[in-house]
């Protein structure tokens, strides 16, 4: 963090220097030579135009509200009085200092402190501040408090403040630049959108070095660049076709979800800078619900630390990302894989206590290759569901795939060659539909135990299982393989059931042959 220049930002002791020459009820001198300055109290509304002259000292004896236009002269310098502030209700505040003739708005206490005065309030108003510092207030909040309104702020110094810096809420800002910060708890406190327009900000000796969002509704778009500091807040929810854009090098630490309802969510980095979205505690984690109606999900280039997401888009776009140490599985997809270029779901990095990828039935020929080293499971886990789409998969995501739930195709065509199918405990996969072709496949127990997993069960469709090996099935004394229908199951490699090998049920004839089997509890082939 660079450090604020030393001729703007002032100590504590230092500010004591600086007491203003003139307070209320301070008699004008009466030497003609040197008369000293004016001295203009003000006290109550403003409701027409007004300016504030540098040639006179100017006083807050009472709360000024303006619902006119109040504009403050280049060097001008205003004090108030202990507990009074200036207001701008409805009305609008011109404050352009210029580079060698900067406007103070300060304490008149004559020993000043964090807090002697409100400070400057913004109610719907419209703020044009440069070159303005403001110290020893927010009594009530903010050095500078504001509620909607519009306001420009550049080359602001805000010191000595006992809660927050520049607070804002709903306003719409056109620029925050050369904001300098010192002595306060909390420096920023600003709306989502309020971001893509902040820049060159630094801080000195303040409670945390952040700019916080608040836990809010967001329907417009925002962008989060690059900051020295992260960005910080306690939940968000997308909604009313918004969006939000973490940019490369952005740091968004999170207290809360963020929920996407029907708008977007973009954390797109570079191979340079990525950007980062991570819990603010570790120990508890925060979670990324995407929905139905999301219009896009992007993440590329990203680092998703201590969160679950949970992808139900249409099109979602998840490539080159480091998700890491989620209390749970890392990524969900429930929706879809965007399949335009780019489009992909691959060449992501997973690690942490739970499983890495969940994905439907149906996404599986379109998972590329991702490192599942640092999770609970090397591979790709299928939560449990029903499909009726085509699926031919033939290059395999990983070595393996997790079942974690049942599975039934009730249709389509599914081609399934040169792969391993993992079973959860008590689950199975079963065929009631459509065309299926299992060719050099392997259907085991995820621990490898007997009657781990119910086995394939066969109750429709036109179902082929050649060359392949079905082991550890039969829990519930069923069977590695039950079948009701017609289906053919030749070459293949039965073994270690807890009940039958094969069990022919119903009116099926299949066809079984050529078949070896291996320590099957109840026997081969049954009844």
């Amino acid at each position: 963090m660079k450090p604020a220049p030393a001729t703007l930002l002032l100590s504590a002791g230092m500010l004591l220097a600086l007491t203003p020459a003139c307070k209320k009820g301070t008699e004008v001198p009466q030497d003609t030579e040197d008369p000293g300055p004016m001295i203009i109290e003000h006290c109550g509304e403003i409701d027409g135009d007004e300016l504030w002259e540098a040639t006179a000292t100017h006083i807050l004896t009472c709360d000024v509200t303006v619902s006119g236009t109040l504009e403050l002269e280049p060097g001008v310098e205003v004090y108030a009085d202990r507990d009074t502030a200036l207001i701008i209700a409805g009305g609008s505040l011109l404050a352009l200092g210029e580079s060698d003739a900067g406007i103070l708005l300060a304490s008149n206490e004559g020993f000043p402190l964090a807090g002697d005065w409100v400070g400057l309030v913004g109610q719907d108003a419209d703020l044009q501040l440069s070159w303005v510092t403001l110290r020893h207030a927010g009594v009530d909040g903010g050095l500078i408090e504001l509620e909607g309104g519009t306001a420009s702020l550049q080359q602001i110094i805000l010191s000595n403040g006992i809660s927050t810096g520049l607070s804002a809420t709903g306003t719409a800002f056109e620029a925050i630049t050369a904001i300098e910060i010192a002595y306060v708890p909390t420096p920023l406190e600003l709306p989502w959108t309020a971001a893509q327009v902040l820049s060159a900000v630094s801080f000195q000796e303040v409670g945390t070095e952040s700019i916080i969002f608040p836990e809010t509704t967001l329907s417009e778009e925002a962008t989060l660049p690059e900051q020295e500091v992260p960005y910080l807040s306690s939940g968000l929810t997308i909604q009313g076709g918004g969006s939000l854009d973490v940019g490369a090098g952005a740091l968004l630490q999170m207290g809360g979800d963020i929920v996407v309802e029907d708008g977007s969510l973009i954390a797109y980095g570079d191979q340079i800078s990525g950007a980062t979205i991570e819990a603010q505690d570790a120990d508890t984690g925060f979670q990324i619900l995407i929905g139905a109606q999301a219009e896009t999900a992007t993440f590329r280039y990203a680092t998703i630390n201590h969160a679950v997401i949970d992808s139900q888009a249409a099109a979602l776009y998840f490539s080159d990302n480091t998700v890491s140490g989620a209390m749970g599985t890392g990524l969900v997809v429930a929706g879809g894989i965007k399949d335009d270029d780019p489009g992909s779901l691959e060449d992501n990095s997973f690690s942490g206590t739970g499983l890495g990828l969940v994905v439907d039935w149906d996404l599986l020929p379109a998972v590329g290759d991702n490192d599942f080293s640092g999770a609970s499971f090397d591979g790709v886990a299928v939560a449990g569901g029903t499909s009726s789409s085509d699926t031919e998969i033939s290059a395999w995501p990983s070595e393996q795939v997790l079942l974690t739930g049942d599975v039934e195709l009730t249709g389509g065509t599914h081609g399934l060659s040169s792969g391993a199918l993992l079973f959860a405990d008590a689950t199975g996969l079963t065929v009631s539909g459509g065309a299926v072709t299992a060719t050099d496949m392997s259907f085991d127990h995820q621990s490898d135990s007997s009657g781990g997993w119910r086995g394939v069960t066969i109750t429709g469709g036109e179902v082929s299982i050649t060359g392949s090996t079905v082991s550890n099935g039969g829990a519930d004394d069923g069977a590695n393989i039950t079948v009701s229908t017609d289906a053919t199951i030749t070459g293949n490699t039965i073994s270690y059931s807890a009940g039958w090998g094969i069990l022919v049920q119903g009116d099926g004839a299949p066809t079984i042959s050529d078949n070896s089997y291996l320590n099957n509890a109840l026997g081969d082939v049954g009844p």
